[in-house]
């Protein structure tokens, strides 16, 4: 149903402000899938994150998030200042075409990659350490930025994290 869902556009995103704390400005957005299920309502990722993760379906589901994600931004601040982040999981972070995958919509949707965060959880660089730390470095050469998310949840070391281009830690 899921792989169906992203083909028949069932997939809406909501937008989870993140405001500068001195200035109170919103100065971001997170993107947060949620699936329009045309039996059971609308249904939140705990529904249906893992079953995704955890098959093929993580990949165009990814990509789905990006591309509405950064089609959306210029609806959401005509200004360009906003950025917005999207989450990834571990097998996207590994994939050899991840970044490819990136840029190319990046490209397609006009957007500065300076306006794109991706966030990744801690558990997350520990799956495949050396691919990971190899494909943040490539998005980083490309403008774009890196949250670690969840931080302090994992036993990852600030000495591993300190060789990262990580913009920031949530």
């Amino acid at each position: 149903e899921l792989g169906a869902a992203i083909q028949n556009d069932e997939l809406v995103l909501h937008y989870q402000p993140k405001s500068d704390i001195r200035s109170g400005a919103v100065t971001a957005v997170e993107a947060l899938v949620r699936w329009m299920h045309p039996a059971r309502g609308l249904l939140y990722p705990d529904a249906f994150l893992l079953a995704a993760e955890q098959t093929e379906l993580v990949e165009p589901l990814t990509r789905w998030v990006l591309r509405r994600a950064l089609t959306t931004l210029p609806s959401l601040d005509p200004t360009d200042q906003l950025v917005v982040a999207v989450n990834i999981s571990a097998r996207n972070l590994v994939r050899l075409e991840f970044v490819d995958d990136v840029m190319d919509i990046l490209t397609e949707t006009g957007t500065d990659p300076s306006r794109l965060i991706l966030e990744i959880t801690e558990t997350a660089l520990v799956a495949d350490p050396e691919r990971a730390a190899a494909t943040l470095h490539r998005l980083n050469s490309h403008g774009v930025r890196v949250s670690i998310d969840d931080f302090g949840a994992g036993q990852t070391s600030l000495g591993y994290l300190a060789s990262l281009p990580v913009a920031e830690l949530k």
